[in-house]
């Protein structure tokens, strides 16, 4: 994809984004919207929701229940969250606002544009840097990273001895309520090293690769392996083993545990830290 044409879908994002911050903070901007999908849309919305269950699924089969036939019933469906919230708060722990529970609806329509053009650039920008080899990408729209919506869209393009880019620095790129932010992002501290703030209007190609050309080095030094040996050095910990210092382990396998149910199908547990494991591996032992 040609950066004029990245452009233009850049711009749509842009424009769209501007929906999304004010349906995240009123919600008649948020039923404007959903009310006013074109019928063929709500047609292909229905059946994926008619059968929802439960307190936040609930309120999606609300809507499109209702949608079909009319306006939906704002003050019945606000009031159903905000009840659901009172009365049932673990249900709707990550549900900030009534947004976040029927963003769907936002993201139907936009998330392969969004998605697309967004790889296209950070894929486009990866190349001209010859970081392709070297770096992975990682790229959120307005769904989100835990898919409970999200005001703004985002790409970052970060050192690939990372396991994610959690903890690693990025060459990073957001549109949020119609602003453009591209940064030396370090997401471990959760800071921008450096960053410029602009619009798609004014967004220039070759300011972007200038711009990430001055910052690449630290992308290529930030290597989480190398880093992690130095923090933990193999040999300080297998001369612990030996000696018998170490009595016990804390086991939590993947991230946030995310992987218990895999260890316990398998009845084993790995020990390592990220891509460190094969070197602690020795046939046999």
């Amino acid at each position: 994809m040609e950066w004029q044409d990245i452009k233009n879908n850049l711009s749509n994002i842009s424009d769209f984004s501007v929906t999304v911050y004010n349906a995240s903070r009123d919600n008649n901007t948020l039923f404007d919207y959903i009310d006013a999908l074109p019928l063929d849309v709500k047609n292909e919305l229905y059946p994926k929701y008619i059968n929802s269950d439960g307190p936040v699924l609930g309120i999606r089969k609300q809507i499109v229940e209702e949608f079909l036939n009319g306006l939906v019933n704002r003050a019945d469906i606000i009031n159903r969250f905000e009840t659901g919230k009172l009365n049932n708060p673990k249900s709707f722990t990550q549900y900030k606002n009534l947004y976040a529970v029927l963003y769907p609806f936002f993201t139907f329509t936009t998330n392969k544009l969004v998605y697309e053009t967004l790889d296209n650039l950070a894929k486009k920008i990866q190349t001209d840097l010859q970081l392709v080899d070297k770096t992975d990408i990682k790229t959120i729209g307005f769904d989100g990273g835990r898919n409970t919506g999200s005001d703004d869209v985002w790409f970052a393009i970060y050192n690939n001895s990372h396991p994610n880019q959690q903890h690693a620095k990025q060459l990073f790129l957001s549109i949020h309520n119609a602003v453009v932010i591209y940064a030396l992002y370090d997401r471990g501290k959760g800071f921008f090293m450096e960053k410029e703030t602009t619009d798609v209007v004014s967004l220039d190609y070759s300011a972007l690769i200038d711009f990430y050309t001055k910052h690449k080095s630290a992308i290529l030094s930030d290597n989480y392996r190398a880093n992690l040996l130095l923090k933990y050095p193999l040999e300080k910990l297998i001369g612990s083993l030996k000696a018998g210092e170490i009595k016990s382990w804390l086991i939590k396998p993947g991230e946030k545990g995310s992987m218990w149910k895999k260890a316990l199908k398998e009845e084993n547990i790995r020990i390592g830290w990220g891509y460190v494991v094969d070197d602690m591996y020795d046939e046999g032992n």
